[in-house]
């Protein structure tokens, strides 16, 4: 039987220029890390804090998921917003391997890759007093 699983993060996440920008430059000691690497250091307990919050139930692979962006305005395009759903993908797998230095995750889905995600849709609205974006995570509970 399918589940549906829901989330709503009520803020915006970095659009595709912010996302390219930040890998572009160097941080840290000797320019070893990168800023996109900071930014998901930074972003991903939030993101993860509120799935928790939701009280998500583990999916199993096979899941799709519908993103539904809340923006304050027309500013921003919509193709530039979407690349935002990989920081939501990465938060909501599990850790690669135990004890690896990443950041943090809430487990709901294994992983991110073709055999887990079957399908990936979006839906753009306005809402200048609630921008964020709702996840809907459809699947079968494992």
């Amino acid at each position: 039987m399918i589940s549906v699983e829901r989330f709503r993060l009520p803020f915006l996440l970095p659009a595709f220029n912010e996302l390219e920008a930040a890998s572009r430059r160097r941080t840290g000691a000797g320019g070893r890390s990168n800023a996109y690497a900071d930014l998901k250091r930074e972003l991903q307990p939030a993101i993860v804090g509120y799935i928790l919050k939701a009280k998500l139930r583990p999916l199993l692979p096979g899941v799709s998921l519908l993103f539904t962006w809340w923006e304050r305005d027309r500013r921003r395009d919509p193709l530039d917003v979407r690349p935002a759903c990989k920081l939501i993908l990465d938060a909501l797998s599990a850790c690669d391997r135990p004890g690896d230095r990443q950041a943090m995750r809430a487990g709901i889905i294994h992983c991110d890759g073709w055999h887990c995600v079957a399908g990936v849709s979006d839906v753009f609205r306005v809402d200048a007093e609630r921008p964020g974006v709702e996840v809907a995570v459809y699947g079968v509970r494992s």
